[in-house]
Order: structure tokens, then sequence, then C-alpha cells
């Protein structure tokens, strides 16, 4: 009898516990919406009050928006677990912004407005289209690269646009497969920041892409390019766009180089993604292949793992090692992992290693055996031990954790296996690490921002490093992600290793999506720093995957450069045209890495996020005119 008591009152505090997280989602949604809503009421009044329209449109305009304000009551909404933060969040949204195409039909603007987008900029909610404007969609670019285009559609009128999309390429036909069409998708964040940073995959009816536009929207098309086996040359083509009777013609014009891209560039790229098991950050047994797949497609190679992964196995009293580790965790993971180039694990080490404290001589035998042993099952699994990388403690601050990586990496080195020590201090005076700190890493990964925003002395520890031996990366670890200019810290972050000679840019932290989905950030307890869309079950691109991805490819160009430059040097070629590319080599990344990018980490922040791409197109003539 006690027992079937406990067990109803444990079903009835279970029940309640989970009905009040229930009630708790449906708030934090209710009050997203809200909170949405009264911001997009107020932004829109003031909008219109500035229009250089009559009086009486203006007060037309301000009267339906207050009658919509009036008839919003956000206690009658409800919202599902499926609930997304798309614009328009609901009905009352939808015809707040067919209130804006109203406006912008006063202001003489067509029922379609196809024009010209800013590829990386950041494209705001109230943006008024050009009058008149005609879209192009250019890219130069070698084979076998991932690169984007955009423009942007404005529906003026009072009805839901349903437009269809066709390619049409010479040589290459209609759609051609190396084209991928996204539709952008505004979606509000934790902060209350709209942003148009998704890109889902836009639906196919046919020969034709089917994107919607809604009254009062600007509706971004993003397309990514991936030829491979397209000749080169120039493509020319149109981009054909209808709806009903309307038809616009967007021109397209492709120039390939007849370079071909690696299918695994030089810059290493990690996330700390912990992917040795489904169930970390926002990663699950349903969205992890197509989180694997995703991350691969945009060339990351160094997956990281938790401590887990490494087993310790048994050791005697001189802490010899008498049983071997289970290694089943560890191959599992690097079997998920088999394209990688490094295999990074967060050891977090400890005072003390199979109950021996750090600096006595068991301590001493127990972590070189423990550390030969997984050397030699990398070459067991066919891999070199010096892709076998571990962090030891976390973002070292103080001097007592220093005193700790030292105590281990000292047993480690004395192994002499081959395996490497990486660490991240984030003293904000360099001066005030342990003095053997240093010496006692094999990589050294400072925070980008920090370096680049601190005095001159901060980075010049890391360089003196560097140029003793010790390798170099960089990463980031700031948020929200989605608030994040992709162009200044995602992309220019590859700018920064090429100019530091650092080998990997690393972010913090691709599955990271602060325990929720994606699309309802609402529900976040915390920041979230996923550069792309993580739900439940599915993974869905994001600008700022993309431009990670392209600032690997702008590395590679630089390396590109470099080993034809080198190359013409030795057989003394074309020594004007050598000239000319050695000072274009040594100029190009402090023309990119302007001042301004050091400031304009926030998507906000005014930029022009041009620059690189031409820069780029600089690389692509140069290594033409070297001949290669």
């Amino acid at each position: 009898m006690k027992s079937a008591l406990t067990s109803v009152l444990l079903l009835a505090l279970l029940t309640g516990a989970l009905h009040a997280g229930e009630v708790d989602s449906t708030q934090k949604t209710r009050e997203g919406v809200r909170k949405r809503l009264v911001t997009d009421f107020r932004d829109l009044q003031k909008t219109i009050s500035a229009a250089d329209i009559s009086k009486h449109e203006r007060e037309e305009l301000l009267a339906e928006i207050a009658a919509l304000n009036e008839s919003f009551d956000p206690a009658q909404t409800s919202h599902g677990d499926d609930f997304r933060a798309i614009l328009p969040l609901n009905d009352v949204h939808a015809r707040l912004f067919r209130v804006q195409a109203a406006l912008w039909r006063l202001q003489g603007h067509e029922p379609l407005t196809v024009w010209n987008a800013d590829l990386w900029g950041n494209l705001e909610l109230w943006e008024l289209p050009p009058s008149k404007d005609t879209a192009t969609v250019r890219l130069h670019m070698m084979r076998n690269e991932y690169r984007a285009g955009a423009f942007n559609i404005s529906n003026a009128s009072s009805d839901v646009m349903t437009l269809r999309l066709r390619i049409e390429v010479i040589p290459g036909g209609r759609n051609p497969g190396y084209i991928t069409v996204h539709q952008v998708e505004w979606t509000d964040t934790r902060t209350g920041r709209v942003v148009a940073a998704a890109l889902p995959e836009a639906a196919r009816e046919g020969d034709s892409y089917v994107i919607d536009v809604l009254p009062g929207l600007t509706r971004q098309v993003w397309f990514t390019f991936h030829p491979v086996d397209v000749p080169a040359g120039v493509l020319e083509g149109r981009i054909e766009v209808r709806t009903g009777d309307v038809q616009v013609d967007v021109p397209l014009t492709l120039t390939v180089y007849p370079f071909h891209f690696p299918d695994q560039p030089a810059l290493h790229s990690g996330g700390w993604d912990y992917t040795s098991k489904a169930g970390t950050y926002g990663v699950t047994e349903e969205n992890l292949e197509a989180f694997l797949a995703h991350c691969r497609e945009h060339f990351v190679d160094s997956p990281w793992a938790s401590n887990r992964v490494l087993s310790p196995g048994k050791h005697d009293a001189q802490g010899n090692m008498i049983a071997e580790p289970d290694t089943t965790a560890f191959d599992t993971w690097v079997k998920r992992w088999e394209s990688a180039r490094q295999f990074c694990v967060y050891a977090a080490v400890g005072n003390t290693f199979v109950g021996y404290a750090t600096g006595t001589p068991e301590f001493e035998t127990a972590v070189k055996a423990f550390a030969t042993f997984w050397a030699n099952h990398m070459k067991e699994l066919g891999l070199k031990p010096g892709q076998l990388i571990w962090l030891l403690r976390d973002e070292p601050r103080n001097i007592e954790t220093d005193k700790l990586i030292i105590a281990w990496a000292k047993a480690i080195r004395a192994a002499n296996t081959g395996i490497q020590i990486w660490e991240d201090p984030i003293y904000s005076d360099m001066s005030d690490a342990h003095p053997e700190l240093a010496a006692a890493c094999h990589i050294l990964c400072p925070n980008r921002t920090m370096f680049l925003r601190a005095p001159e002395q901060y980075g010049r520890y890391f360089l003196e490093q560097r140029d003793k031996g010790v390798t170099l990366e960089f990463y980031s670890c700031r948020g929200p992600a989605r608030l994040l200019d992709p162009y200044a810290y995602y992309r220019m972050q590859a700018w920064s290793c090429w100019q530091y000679h650092a080998i990997a840019t690393n972010f913090w932290a691709w599955g990271d999506n602060a325990g929720v989905s994606s699309w309802n950030e609402y529900l976040a307890p915390r920041t979230a720093y996923t550069p792309f869309f993580i739900d439940a079950t599915s993974i869905t691109a994001g600008k700022h995957m993309e431009a990670v991805r392209e600032g690997i490819e702008d590395y590679e160009y630089l390396l590109m450069l470099k080993q034809a430059l080198a190359s013409a040097e030795k057989e003394k070629r074309h020594h004007e045209t050598v000239r000319q590319v050695r000072d274009l080599l040594t100029e190009i990344p402090g023309r990119v890495l302007n001042p301004a990018t050091l400031d304009a980490f926030w998507w906000r922040d005014p930029l022009d996020r041009t620059v690189a791409d031409k820069a780029r197109l600089d690389i692509l003539n140069a290594l033409a005119a070297l001949g290669q």
C-alpha cells in the first residue's frame, strides 16, 4: 500500500512538473511574440510618420495599425510545440506587414521589385526596396569550390505572391545541379533582434523552384554554387522569376577559372561539436548524420570529443598499465569522422590520474603508459599519433591551472609519442601566465578578439611562441551567433589565420543551440552559439556557417597564389608579372583586414563587406597571369 501510494505521488509530481514546463514554454513563446509585435507596431508607426506621403494617407495607415494593435490580445494566442519564430508570427503580424505593403504602394513601388542584395550585409526588416533596380548575379570562382550569390524580392501588393524561379545557363541547361536555391527566412531571436540568416532549400515543383513572398516583406533568395565538372569559361544565363503574367529576368554570369579547388583545403577547422556521443548540445540521434554531413560539407576536419573516449585502463601500484583501455567509444567516434585530419579531445584533467597525484613517480609512469597506449592505438587505426590532440584544461587563466597543465604536459611529453597538447589561455595579460606554459604546449590558440584588440605585447607573446616552434591557431566564442557579422566575425577569422601564420580556425560551437530549437529562440535559457539552424530532427544551413566555409576557401586562394608565385620565381619566368603578384600577395591581407573589420563583429555595424571578394578576384586573375 505504501509503495503504491508513493508511486501515485511521484507520478503526480512528475506530471505536475511536466505541465509546469509546458506552461513555462508557452508563456515564453507568448511573451516573445508579444514583444515582437509591440516592437513592430512601434517601428512601423515611426516609418509611416516619417514617410513622404500625404497627411490623409498617413492618418489612414496609422489608424489601421491602431486597429490591429487593439485587436491583438497575446493572452488569447496559442502556440504549439511546432511553433517557429519565422516572420510573420501570426495573422495579426501578417496584417501589419500588409500595412507596410500599402505604404510601399503609396511611395510608388511596383507590386514586385527584384533588387540586388548586399550578400553578407544585414538585411533590415523595414528596409525600403529601391524604386528601380535591376538585379544581377555575377560570380567568379574555381571548379569544386562553394560560393554564394543572392538577390532580394519585395512584395508591395496586398496578396501573397507565389513565385516560380527557373535558372537557365548556357552551357549547362535548365536548373543545373551545381546550383542550390535557398529561400531565406526571417527569424526572431532571444534578444528580439530579427535576422535573415536561415537558408532552407526552396521547394521544387516540376522545373521550377517555388518561393513565397508575403505582402510588405522582402524575401532574399540565396544561391549556393558548387561547379565540379563545369568547363572553364564564361557561362551566361538568367534566373527567370514569374508570378501570374509578371516575369522578371535576372541576368546570371558565372565565370569559371581553369583551376580546381582541392577537396580538402589546408586550413583546419573545428567547433567543439562533441559528437563522440549524441545528446550533447543540439546534436541528437535523429539529426546526428545530417549534422556530420553539414560539418563535412563546410570543411570541418577537426572534430572534438569529451574525455569519455579516453578510457584510462588499469594500472598497478607503481603506475604501470596492467589492463588496456576500452577503445569502443574512441573507435566509434573516429569512424564517425573518418575523413577528419585531426581528432581533438577535451581531457579535462585533474590533480590525480587513476588515483595518483600529479608530480609523483606513479603519476608520471601511469600518464606515460596512458599516452603510449593511445598513440599506438592511433597507429592501429591507420592514423598518426600527431593527429590526436589533447586539451588538458580549457581557457587557463590562473597559475594553479597552468601548473596542472605543465605537470600533465611533462608526463605526456616524456612518453615522446607525438600526441599534441593544445591550450587556449585567456589571460588579459600573458605576462601573468606561468613562464613554462607555452613551452609545455604544441599548439596555442588565442581568442581572436582578444588577440586583435589587446595591447601589442599581447599578440607579440603568441607570435614569439610561434616563431619558437609552437603552432598557432585562432578561436572565437562570442554570441549570440545570430547577431554576429558573418563576414567580419566568421569569414575574416580565416584571413587572420593567414596574416599571422595560424593553421586552424575554430568557433564555439557548432552544436550549441542553447538546448532548444534554433527556430524558436524564445525558449532559450541562455545564449546560442551555433552558426546554423538545429532542431531535434534536422539541420538547416545558415549564413554564418556559409561564411566560415568561404573564409577557409579564401585562405586556400592565398596559399595557391603563394605556391604559384614560388614556382614562377624558381623557374625565373614572367619577371614583371612575378613582381606584381609578389606585391599583391604582400598587400592583400592588409587590404581585406582593414581596421574596420576589427571593430565590426556585430551584423548591424556599418562595414564594406565586398572587399574580400574583390581581393579574391584579384587572386584569380593573378593565378591566371602566372599561367597556373
